[in-house]
């Protein structure tokens, strides 16, 4: 979260020095005759956050709310100024129409126009009194506050494939069975709608077409339009902007783009929306997709109830490129996942009466920070008590919307907090499991329920925005960190992982600008724009970065540029672009965009990654970007920076740019001995038999590039042979007895080489579980006591204590664990099952549909690899195996199937998991045979039901 008092220090430095109007002279706060002092706090904005997306030419109408907090009341005589920055076809001033006493708070309200050119534009204004002496906020009351816009450009690429203007060949379908389209607003069977101007819960109109969707009126309902045959081709990308209908408060959805090749029907991308005032534009590359006669499948369901569940797909469209735009510093960078476009947080919270909160930082996980999928993470706010009530420990910490991440609903707090004091609130969070930009929204409970937050009424929420990285084909944005990162050696040293060096090979690159080619090295101080090669580079924050660097000057006109192509490269799959990107240290007026451009063969130069817009704040980014869409291809890569406006002082840095590979720049591949999990156990997890003991038990994973030869695997002064791992492979070896700590060690020797040998030891405080129960006969046995009084002793039932999970309409069901999160309809029914931490595997559930009148019944969803037919409690099954793999993902699933009164009943159990290769740091191999035992013991609980 980035209050505006947090970023106006930073920002403010850009808008003094960026004089493009009159009103822009030197701020004073008051003049020589005034005797009170001027100043003002921003409190809010009301209207339009910063980053809200327009389409050009938009009409918009802003609104801030400010605070006097000097001593002069602010007359009619008063007027709110443009100070600098973009105007927006705004009124250059406009006179106060109350006066403002001190203490009093106000709302400004200006009308806008969106600018005409895509971009990122911001103005700044400020006040001006009856002497006509500007004044602010900040400390010396001379700072600006600001509006912040994306304008949305005109696509460079064609659309290859319109969704809504194919709505009406598509097949349109529920649970319910296929439906018309459009439907009748309203039907409870689900229904879908062309809007020609889709309004948003943000309360943005977007100006092309879109769907409605409203899923089938019951728990889990979905709706889906099945589209025309398409032939996909490499580089093609599916574009919607998705998010809930304004007004639609208890809309909580899951979209999906399906596709069917053939007979077989795939998922290649979902997200699940709730509405909380954001919107979020996917941007999906196709490519994995390319040659293929493919049948696209738009697909929405309801996430639990489906009451008032309202989705909108905004201008859903295949695009296709076309040639590449000249460098120009106006685009709207493209996003590789979908980004959230901030609005207001809708559900209303009354004002509190004394219970008031003041943001004071992101302690730990500043905004936009990225984590690999299922990352665990730690988030702190620091929080000040500016109301008139002590915080007591009956206040609560409470999830208020937006995404929760797996962390506790609420919190109590751990002590008293008095008015005027300060706390860290810590809160443990789990990053989703789908690539994607999520924000989660918090607010503090009193002691009487209410909710409170920050704001000037005190009702609203702050909140905690990360990005997740991968799955995904698509690169990744940059994300800002407060020094570099990096620790390299000396700089002649290659960065471990580095196998293309741009800044090693600067001048093996051909520099160009808007005035012709360059000489490389450059001089320092050409016009003609100019490229250095440092041996380290000073950031903003002052700090010295020990890497070598480009320093790269557009040339010095407007909107200038500079380029630099390298050689050709040929790319790998998990080819990673890295650098730290910034403006030079003292290059106060700098304001640049970078970009990562390529060209393959004489194709036109294309946009790889970028513009990112960098003024000068103190505050330097890393860029970790997936280069896998380009893999198998001899690459020219270009290094690019363009001047926002004028390119006096755009000193823009490069810091260790290079393509990093897994396997090294020259070692080969090695392989990585991972221990993947520790526990303590009996020798069979499910059970024991008398004389085991309890011991620990070690899963050992390969998840390097190679396979290892053998090597022993220590606990405390014990030793055991493993015979070799293949690459992805898990091995799982069991020590008699324990001692807390338990102290692990993988190939003690060194025998086998590795990319990674820091990861082959663990010492840490195992749990000790509860003892299971014996390893007993499955079936009763009878023991005479005397020949008249026979007694039965029954073996325990393993699954006591699991929950029925039953259909009511069909009359069936099976047991599930008591921690299972499951749901069940007419129709379908999901069981979502917890599973080992740390490694691939993203989802591990049951899936249950019931269909009536097939012809054959069996697995809809995939193709089987194996097939047989089981009983099961007298129960004949059509069992089948397989395994599908789209998009970076892969589905394993075990499939029953039966026939039961015209209805076709299928139990499918899946484990979903990620390509680790696809991931910035692999994680382990999950362990599929520990994973599956659950679903045998649930299928064997199947009964028909009374």
């Amino acid at each position: 979260m980035k209050p505006r008092f947090n970023v106006l220090s930073f920002m403010m430095l850009v808008a003094l020095i960026l004089s493009l109007t009159p009103a822009a002279t030197a701020p004073t706060s008051v003049s020589a005759a005034q005797t009170c002092t001027d100043k003002a706090q921003f409190i809010a904005d009301v209207t339009v956050p910063d980053g809200t997306r327009f389409e050009p030419g938009a009409p918009f109408t802003k609104d801030w709310r400010l605070r006097n907090v000097g001593t002069c009341t602010w007359t009619t005589s008063y007027s709110l100024v443009f100070d600098t920055g973009e105007k927006m076809g705004a009124v250059a001033s406009s006179n106060f129409a109350n006066n403002i006493a001190p203490g009093q708070i106000i709302d400004i309200t200006i009308n806008m126009t969106a600018p005409s050119a895509a971009g990122h534009y911001i103005g700044y204004w400020k006040f001006k009194n009856a002497q006509g002496a500007l004044f602010g906020i900040g400390v010396n009351a001379n700072k600006a506050w600001w509006v912040e816009i994306n304008v949305v450009g005109t696509s460079t690429t064609n659309v290859a494939f319109d969704f809504i203007a194919k709505a009406g060949e598509a097949t349109w379908s529920s649970g319910a069975g296929g439906l018309s389209f459009p439907g009748p607003n309203g039907d409870a069977k689900g229904f879908a709608l062309k809007l020609d101007k889709p309004k948003f819960e943000s309360g943005v109109e977007l100006a092309k077409p879109g769907f409605l969707f409203v899923p089938q009126n019951i728990t889990n309902g979905f709706i889906q339009g099945r589209f025309p045959p398409f032939r996909v081709e490499s580089g093609d990308k599916f574009q919607t902007r998705v998010g809930c209908e304004f007004g639609a408060t208890s809309c909580y959805t899951a979209y999906r783009l399906d596709y069917e090749v053939g007979n077989s029907i795939r998922t290649f991308w979902t997200f699940r929306e709730r509405y909380e005032g954001l919107t979020y534009d996917a941007n999906i590359d196709l490519s994995p997709l390319a040659g293929q006669e493919v049948r696209f499948i738009l697909y929405v369901s309801a996430y639990g109830s489906p009451v008032g569940d309202r989705a909108l797909w905004g201008n859903p469209v295949v695009v296709r490129k076309g040639s590449a735009p000249p460098p120009t510093a106006t685009g709207t960078p493209p996003t590789s996942t979908p980004t959230q476009t901030p609005g207001p947080i809708t559900p209303t919270v009354p004002p509190s009466a004394c219970d008031r909160v003041q943001f004071i930082a992101d302690v730990t996980v500043p905004d936009g920070s990225t984590f690999a999928p299922g990352a665990t993470f730690t988030k702190t706010w620091r929080l000040k008590n500016v109301g008139s009530c002590t915080w007591t420990t009956s206040y609560q910490l409470a999830f208020f919307s937006g995404e929760q991440m797996s962390a506790p609903a609420s919190a109590t707090f751990p002590r008293d907090v008095a008015v005027g004091q300060t706390i860290d609130i810590t809160v443990p969070m789990t990053a989703p499991a789908a690539a994607g930009s999520y924000r989660g929204y918090w607010m503090f409970k009193n002691a009487s329920g209410a909710l409170f937050g920050i704001g000037s009424q005190a009702n609203k929420p702050w909140w905690v925005d990360i990005k997740v990285s991968g799955p995904t084909l698509t690169p990744s944005g940059p994300t800002k960190t407060p020094t570099p990162t990096a620790t390299t050696g000396p700089t002649v040293t290659p960065q471990p992982g580095s196998v293309l060096d741009f800044a090693t090979g600067a001048c093996s690159a051909t520099w160009t600008s808007g005035a012709g080619q360059l000489p490389c090295p450059g001089t320092d101080g050409d016009a003609r724009g100019f490229a250095l090669k440092l041996n380290s580079a000073k950031l903003e924050n002052g700090s010295t970065d020990p890497r070598q660097t480009v320093l790269t000057f557009p040339q010095n006109v407007s909107s200038g540029y500079i380029q630099g192509s390298y050689p050709p490269f040929r790319v790998q799959a998990g080819d990673r672009f890295r650098s730290t990107i910034g403006c030079e240290y003292g290059s106060n007026l700098c304001y640049v965009a970078f970009r990562l451009d390529y060209q393959i063969g004489s194709d036109p130069v294309a946009t790889f990654w970028g513009p990112f817009l960098e003024r000068y704040e103190g505050q330097s980014f890393n860029v970790d970007i997936d280069l896998s869409p380009l893999a198998g291809k001899d690459v020219k890569f270009v290094l690019t920076a363009l001047a926002v406006g004028p390119a006096t002082g755009d000193r823009a840095l490069w810091v260790g740019p290079h393509i990093y590979r897994a396997t090294g720049g020259g070692g080969g591949s090695l392989p990585d001995l991972t221990i993947n999990s520790l526990s303590i156990s009996f020798p069979n997890e499910s059970c024991f038999n008398p004389g085991e003991t309890l011991g620990v038990r070690v899963r050992v994973t390969n998840s390097g590039q190679a396979s290892a030869g053998s090597f022993a695997v220590q606990v405390g002064t014990a030793q055991q042979t493993v015979s070799g791992l293949a690459v992805g492979e898990t091995k799982i070896v069991f020590f008699s007895g324990y001692t807390n700590p338990v102290s692990v060690v993988v190939d003690p020797g060194g025998a086998v080489a590795e990319s990674n040998e820091s990861n082959n030891s663990r010492n840490e405080n195992l749990p000790v579980p509860t003892p299971p129960l014996p390893c007993l006969s499955p079936t009763p046995t009878s023991t005479s006591m005397s020949p008249s009084t026979p007694t039965l002793t029954a073996t325990p039932d393993p699954l006591s204590g699991w929950n029925l999970f039953q259909n009511s309409k069909y009359k069936f069901g099976v047991k599930i664990p008591p921690d299972a999160a499951a749901g069940m309809s007419d129709n379908s029914g999901r069981a979502d099952f917890p599973f080992a931490a740390g490694t691939n595997l993203r989802e591990k559930y049951l899936a249950i549909t019931v269909t009536e009148g097939l012809a054959t019944c069996k697995y809809a969803s995939g193709a089987a690899t194996s097939s047989s037919n089981v009983t099961i409690n007298s129960v004949q099954f059509l069992k089948e195996e397989g395994s599908e793999g789209a998009a970076g993902s892969f589905y394993d699933w075990l499939s029953y199937s039966t026939m039961q009164n015209n209805a076709c009943i299928n139990l499918a159990f899946v484990l979903k998991s990620v390509n680790p290769g696809n991931l910035p740091t692999p994680p382990p191999i999950f362990d599929k045979v520990a994973e599956s035992v659950v679903f045998n013991q649930i299928i064997n609980s199947f009964a028909i039901t009374p």
